[in-house]
């Protein structure tokens, strides 16, 4: 910002104020799929967004010290939780998703989670399979099942479905219990744009998950699957807000958490709720926001 010494002084002048227009009844918006409780509206919402600053591409790659203490934490807590996560009747499974399928593109960012929260991203691939990265491989494991998995991590058991990986969309929900589902859209890119992004994607099967959180190694969370479909569909990284997260004396980054895609401008949401939630599952529909009957705690990230 510049600051001007002693300006020329101008002379003020005085214009009549433009005449107030006549008010005009707002014109309706036709919503004849989703009715008002199945909308979303929140924080993302909001009609002046926070500047975009873009700190996830300036986060290093932590120490394999780091990485090893923040695997073990993520494994450990993660897993953790009642099984009776799986006797949820309103969980997502393989029946209630199918029906919609023939409405998805590639390169749609699904975003899913349980009791309103959204804490994991994937990436529609076509044909019924999405490519996600994976923290573990399941959950509602208890304390002492989670700890023994752990263990067994530790003096290298390689289980299965970690890291990024491409399966049927509805085995990921058979597999691992989800009652909420919202589907991202980016709607300006073409048949050739998505068909570029997934490509890039393809190629990360097979690449472990980003256990520290940062930008620029050869390792993904969840949400940088999308970020890595959208940038080779664009041409260029697209910048998301981010959030500072932190294990006192281990790591700090900032990371762009799933329910960030809610709030850039360039994806919209698609996917009426009426066509999938059969079974009592939350899926979402409307321009731009979070419903207030969800509970939007992201905790944790997978």
């Amino acid at each position: 910002m510049s600051v001007q010494l002693n300006p020329k002084r101008v002379a003020p002048t005085v214009s009549q104020p433009a005449p107030t227009p006549a008010p005009q009844a707002l014109a309706k918006t036709p919503n004849a799929l989703v009715g008002s409780e199945d909308t979303y509206e929140g924080p993302a919402s909001s009609a002046n967004p926070a500047p975009v600053i873009d700190k996830y591409n300036a986060t290093t790659d932590g120490s394999s010290f780091t990485k090893s203490v923040m695997e073990f934490l993520i494994r450990l807590t993660w897993k953790m939780g009642s099984s009776s996560v799986f006797e949820n009747p309103k969980r997502l499974t393989t029946d209630s998703v199918t029906p919609i399928l023939d409405q998805l593109k590639p390169g749609d960012i699904i975003l899913n989670g349980s009791g309103g929260g959204l804490t994991h991203a994937a990436v529609y691939a076509g044909d019924g399979e999405i490519i996600h990265s994976m923290a573990t491989n399941t959950t509602g494991r208890g304390f002492f099942g989670a700890a023994w998995d752990t263990i067994k991590r530790a003096f290298g058991h390689q289980p299965e479905n970690v890291g990024v990986i491409k399966e049927q969309l509805g085995d990921f929900f058979d597999r691992y219990p989800r009652d909420t589902m919202v589907v991202m859209r980016d709607e300006t890119l073409d048949d050739s744009q998505r068909a570029r992004g997934v490509s890039n994607i393809e190629q990360l099967v097979g690449s472990g998950y980003d256990y520290d959180f940062t930008a620029g190694d050869d390792t993904y969370y969840c949400t940088e699957i999308g970020i890595e479909f959208l940038k080779a569909a664009q041409g260029e990284a697209p910048i998301f807000n981010t959030t500072h997260h932190s294990v006192p004396m281990i790591w700090s980054s900032d990371v762009v958490e799933p329910q960030t895609c809610l709030k850039t401008s360039h994806l919209r949401q698609f996917l009426p709720r009426k066509q999938l939630a059969n079974n009592g599952a939350k899926v979402v529909l409307s321009p731009l926001g979070l419903s207030k009957r969800l509970n939007l705690e992201l905790s944790p990230i997978v």
